[in-house]
C-alpha cells in the first residue's frame, strides 16, 4: 500500500513540475523570441535594412569595414536584412542606425538634440543597373572611376546584373580631377607609334596584350599603355570620347564599323587618308586596312571618336 502511495506521489510531482516549466515559458516577454545578446560597453547594434551593404553602413558610422567583419566574425562581405550588426567603438555617444523616428527623421532629430558636423553624414548614393549599363559607363555617368566602383562595392570582375544595387562612392573634396587627354606634343604620333608596332600580332578572341588581341582589346592596350583608360568593349568604346563624322577624322581616333552584329561591334585606330590599323579575325592578326578601298569596310562605317580632343 505505502509502495502505490509513494507511486502515486512521484507521479503528481513531476506533473507539477512539468506544469511550472510550461507557466514559466508561457510568462516570457514577447520580444524575447528574436533576442539579440547586448553588445558591450563600448559598442552598440545595427539591424541591417533593404538594400544595406557593409560598406554603406561603414561609411555612414564613419568606420571601417575591416572593423565591421572583425567584430560580427564575418568571413565574407554578405549581408542581410534584419541581420544584427555589432558596431565598435561606438559606446552610447551615436545612437543605432536602425533607430530611426518618424517620417525619415533621425533618432537624435526626434529627441530634439541639436544636428552637428560630427552627427552628419552623407547618405550612400545608390545605382540600380539598368539593361545596357556597364562599369564603365556608370562610372562614367556617375563621375567616379572603375576603379572606385569597383572597390566601393566589392566587385572583382566587370559583370553587372540587371537590377543590381551598386554604392556610387563619394569623391573627396580634396581630390583632383581626372587629366583630360590632350594632342599637345607628340602626344598622339607616340600613340601611333606604338600602336604600328604592334602590326602582325596575333588575333586572339577576349585578348588585350600582345600575346593576342581582339579588335577592341587592342585599342584598349593602345591606349591604356599610355595612360588613357577605355573601357573594354567596343560598345562601350563608341560611347567615349567625342563624336565625329568621317570628313572630321584625324589619326589617333577610333573608328567604328556594323560588322557580324548590330551596332559598334568592330573597331580600330585611325591614321590618315582612310588607312586604320585593327586586330582583325577574319586577318588572323593586327592588319591596315583602307576603309576607303576596301568596300566590306566602307559600306559598315558606324562612325568615330575622338578620345584625344
Amino acid at each position: 500500500m505505502k509502495k502505490h502511495l509513494g507511486l502515486w506521489l512521484a507521479k503528481i510531482c513531476m506533473i507539477g513540475t512539468a506544469a511550472g516549466l510550461v507557466w514559466g515559458l508561457s510568462s516570457l516577454p514577447a520580444e524575447k523570441a528574436g533576442f539579440v545578446a547586448p553588445a558591450a560597453a563600448n559598442q552598440t547594434q545595427y539591424v541591417i535594412q533593404s538594400g544595406d551593404s557593409l560598406w554603406a553602413i561603414a561609411n555612414r558610422l564613419g568606420i571601417t569595414v575591416e572593423a565591421l567583419k572583425q567584430a560580427n566574425d564575418l568571413q565574407g562581405d554578405l549581408v542581410y536584412p534584419n541581420q544584427v550588426l555589432v558596431i565598435p567603438g561606438l559606446g552610447n555617444t551615436v545612437p543605432p542606425a536602425a533607430a530611426s523616428a518618424p517620417d525619415g527623421e533621425t533618432a537624435a532629430a526626434a529627441s530634439g538634440a541639436p544636428e552637428t558636423e560630427q552627427t552628419k553624414s552623407p547618405p550612400p548614393i545608390e545605382y540600380i543597373v539598368t539593361a545596357g549599363d556597364s562599369l564603365w559607363s556608370i562610372a562614367k555617368k556617375t563621375g567616379c572611376s572603375v576603379a572606385a566602383l569597383k572597390q566601393a562595392n566589392h566587385v572583382e570582375n566587370d559583370f553587372l546584373a540587371i537590377g543590381q544595387v551598386l554604392i556610387i562612392p563619394v569623391p573627396s573634396a580634396a581630390a583632383a580631377p581626372a587629366p583630360v587627354p590632350s594632342r599637345s606634343g607628340d602626344r598622339v604620333q607616340t600613340i601611333l607609334d606604338y600602336g604600328r608596332s604592334l602590326l602582325g600580332h596575333p588575333y586572339r578572341w577576349a585578348g588585350s596584350r600582345p600575346g593576342g588581341f581582339d579588335c577592341s582589346g587592342f585599342t584598349f592596350h593602345v591606349f591604356g599603355h599610355h595612360g588613357i583608360s577605355l573601357p573594354r568593349t567596343s560598345y562601350d568604346q563608341f560611347t567615349a570620347g567625342t563624336p565625329v563624322s568621317r570628313g572630321e577624322l584625324q589619326p589617333g581616333d577610333l573608328v567604328f564599323f556594323t560588322t557580324y552584329q548590330a551596332g559598334a561591334s568592330h573597331v580600330g585606330i585611325y591614321y590618315g587618308n582612310g588607312q586604320f590599323l585593327h586586330a582583325s579575325s577574319a586577318g588572323g592578326s593586327v592588319i591596315w586596312t583602307d576603309m576607303n578601298a576596301h568596300q566590306y569596310y566602307s559600306s559598315r562605317f558606324l562612325g568615330g571618336r575622338r578620345i584625344i580632343p
